[in-house]
């Protein structure tokens, strides 16, 4: 069973020859896709040890077999995705409540009035927020 896929695989990698790099953007949205489809946040050194240890990977196995390679690169560049999209939420750094507070009282300068389908948007100037 696994010799007949290897050598499916095989076969579609070489037919797929040309268009290798083609792929490699989807590749990356894989892996940023993957980042954000987590349900928590992983550790910082999550994303740079994957990428390392694919890459190592296909260094060790770059003589044994062409088809290898192609695979080390693609699920490399999978793992370089995955650690773009997790840099970039890194060094955004935006401000995260860090408990639910539940409904509270807002007090503040009303900027702008939006209508929306759904509801309305106030933007608000000099945030006051009791305790």
């Amino acid at each position: 069973m696994v010799s007949r896929f290897s050598d499916v695989l095989a076969t579609w990698l070489v037919v797929e020859r040309t268009r290798w790099a083609l792929w490699l953007p989807g590749c990356l949205g894989i892996g940023v896709g993957g980042y954000f489809g987590m349900s928590s946040e992983p550790p910082v050194y999550a994303g740079i040890l994957a990428t390392a240890a694919v890459a190592l990977m296909g260094w060790r196995l770059r003589l044994r077999d062409g088809s290898v390679l192609v695979i080390a690169i693609a699920l490399a560049t999978v793992a370089a995705g995955f650690t773009i999209a997790q840099l970039r939420t890194i060094t955004v750094d935006a401000l995260v409540l860090a408990k639910r507070i539940g409904p509270t009282m807002i007090e503040g300068h009303v900027l702008r009035v939006q209508h929306l389908e759904i509801g309305y948007r106030l933007v608000l100037d000099r945030l006051a927020i009791p305790r």
